[in-house]
C-alpha cells in the first residue's frame, strides 16, 4: 500500500532526510542565539519576553521555521536575521518534500510498469501516458494526437 512504498522512500533516501534534519536542527540553534544577540534588548517588551534568553528564542524560532512569524517588532539587526532566516527555512523543508514525493512518483511508476503490458514504442517513460490517451477512432484529435 501507500504507507509501505513511503517507507520504501524513507529507507531508500535516509542520508538525504536524515542530513536535512541534522542541519535543519543546527540552523534552528544558530538561529536562535542569533536572534538572541540581536532582541534581548529590544524596547518592545513582548520582543523582549520571546527573545530574552537562549531558551525562549529556541521556542519562538521553532514556530518561525514553519512559517508563523508571531512577532515582528525585530530590531535592524533582528529583521536582517529574520530575513536570512526565512529564505533558509524554506529551503531546507523543500528539500525532504521534494525528495519524498519523487521518490513516491517513482515507486507508482513502478507499479504501473508492472501492471501494464510493455510494447517497443512504450519504452519511453515520457510517452506512457500520452500512449495510453490515443483517439482510437479516425478524427482530428487523432490526427493531431499522431
Amino acid at each position: 500500500g501507500s504507507f509501505a512504498d513511503m517507507w520504501k522512500v524513507f529507507k531508500r533516501h535516509r542520508a538525504v532526510i536524515l542530513t536535512t534534519g541534522i542541519i535543519s536542527i543546527w540552523f534552528w540553534m544558530v538561529a536562535s542565539c542569533l536572534l538572541f544577540m540581536a532582541e534581548y534588548t529590544n524596547p518592545d517588551a513582548k520582543m523582549r519576553a520571546d527573545y530574552g534568553s537562549v531558551a525562549r528564542a529556541a521556542w519562538a524560532e521553532g514556530i518561525n521555521v514553519f512559517g508563523e512569524w508571531i512577532n515582528v517588532d525585530f530590531s535592524v539587526a533582528g529583521k536582517s536575521y529574520a530575513t536570512v532566516i526565512a529564505f533558509f527555512s524554506v529551503s531546507i523543508c523543500v528539500v525532504p518534500l521534494t525528495v519524498l514525493s519523487a521518490g513516491y512518483f517513482l515507486e507508482l511508476l513502478d507499479d504501473y510498469a508492472d501492471t501494464i503490458e510493455m510494447s517497443e514504442e512504450m519504452d519511453d517513460i515520457g510517452r506512457w501516458w500520452q500512449l495510453r490517451l490515443r483517439p482510437e477512432k479516425s478524427c482530428f484529435r487523432r490526427a493531431v494526437f499522431d
